[in-house]
Order: C-alpha cells, then sequence, then structure tokens
C-alpha cells in the first residue's frame, strides 16, 4: 500500500469589508474644495443711514470689495471700510451734518450689513462683528469723531476752540495711546523753545505778543503728533 503524505490545509480567500476607495468621477478630475464667494456690497442701505454720505459710502463699499475680493476676508474688509468712513465721518461731525452721538450706530449698522452679506452669519457673524467693535481702527474713528465734535480741525490750525484745550486733548491722547504723560514743557520743547514764554503767549491767543512762527510750529505739532510716533 503506497504511504500517502500529510494532507494540504484548504487554501482560504479573505474577502476586505473595507469600502472601496473613492474615484474621480468621470470628466471631474477629482474632488475639489469650492472656491471661496466673492465678497458684495450690500443692496441696501441700512436704517436711519444718512441720506448725504450715501453717495461717498457706496463708493467706499466698492473700493473695499475690489481690495478684498474673497469672503475669507471679511475681518480685513470691515476694518478697511472702518478706516475709510472715519474722515467721512468727522467731517459730517464737523459741519453738523450728522451728529457725533450717532456715528457709532451708523457705523455698526453699516458693518452688520457688510457681515450678513460676506459670511454665513450664524457661524461667524457675531465673531466678525465683535472683532469690528474693538478694533483699533473703531477706536481710531471714536477719537475723530469726538475731536470733530469739540471744534478740534488738524487742517485749520484747530480753529472753532481755545487752544489750551487742544493742548488738553492732545496730552489726554498721549496718554491714553502710548500710556505716557507729557507736560506742556515737553510740547514747547519739541518746538525748539528753551523756555514756555512763547508757548504760553500763543495758548491764551496774546494780542499784543502774536508770534507767526511760533503759530505755525506748535499747530504742526499738534497736527503731526510726534509724541504719538
Amino acid at each position: 500500500m503506497e504511504k500517502q503524505g500529510p494532507k494540504e490545509a484548504p487554501q482560504v480567500h479573505h474577502v476586505s469589508k473595507a469600502p472601496k476607495p473613492i474615484t474621480a468621477l468621470s470628466g471631474t478630475g477629482g474632488w475639489r474644495p469650492p472656491s471661496p464667494k466673492r465678497t458684495e456690497v450690500p443692496p441696501d442701505w441700512p436704517p436711519y443711514f444718512p441720506e448725504a454720505l450715501m453717495v461717498e459710502t457706496k463708493m467706499i463699499l466698492h473700493e473695499a470689495c475690489r481690495e478684498f475680493t474673497v469672503q475669507t476676508r471679511t475681518s480685513e474688509l470691515c476694518k478697511y471700510v472702518i478706516s475709510k468712513m472715519t474722515p467721512l465721518f468727522s467731517e459730517a461731525v464737523r459741519s453738523g451734518m450728522v451728529k457725533a452721538s450717532t456715528v457709532d450706530g451708523h457705523m455698526e449698522r453699516l458693518l452688520h450689513s457688510v457681515i450678513v452679506h460676506n459670511c454665513d452669519y450664524s457661524r461667524e457673524g457675531y465673531n466678525l462683528e465683535r472683532e469690528a467693535r474693538n478694533s483699533d481702527e473703531m477706536f481710531k474713528l471714536t477719537s475723530e469723531v469726538v475731536r470733530a465734535a469739540s471744534g478740534y480741525d488738524p487742517l485749520t490750525k484747530h480753529s472753532g476752540t481755545d487752544r489750551r484745550s487742544q493742548v488738553d486733548a492732545y496730552i489726554e491722547e498721549v496718554l491714553r495711546m502710548k500710556s505716557k504723560r507729557i507736560t506742556r514743557k515737553d510740547i514747547w520743547q519739541r518746538a525748539g523753545y528753551k523756555s514756555r514764554t512763547e508757548f504760553e503767549r500763543w495758548e491764551r491767543k496774546d494780542p499784543k505778543n502774536t508770534n507767526k512762527a511760533a503759530d505755525e510750529t506748535f499747530t504742526r505739532i499738534l497736527r503731526e503728533k510726534p509724541h504719538l510716533k
């Protein structure tokens, strides 16, 4: 009788239960993430927005959307709009066209309109509005409007209010912006004077001792604000 060798174990074919890899659809070139949406100018004005400012504001919004073309940059878009609206609102307050107390409301409603039309508001709108409200650009807007309401005008030698108040406002601004306390001495020394005499004459508008050079020098300091640099 012929001796038989050991039996071979039957081969087992394992079948993978993992899903098949995703293949590209014919003609699509594979999956790609959606492109960011383009920014757009809001189609409507926010409630109570000053009609006299609409044309210039519309131009600012168009410029902003050309500068920041996709909605992933909505935060930058808002800060740009605030910066460009600052001189517009300031001049409107200075001329009496708009009340200073209403500017923050106008600006916030305008930003809300911009944000609503340039993001998924339910997901990120609130955070964008909060960021804009607390930005350096908004702080500067408020500061400039307060200055305009007090009659301070850096382009017309600060006419409209007394010079002492202008100096006080500048000293306060340096303290607020730079956490640095300066005095009147710092100002007249920065102007190149060795005593306070000319500064005090200029500050009180001394009619008997007018000095055109001193006026130009101290006015330039208040305009250029060297202590903030």
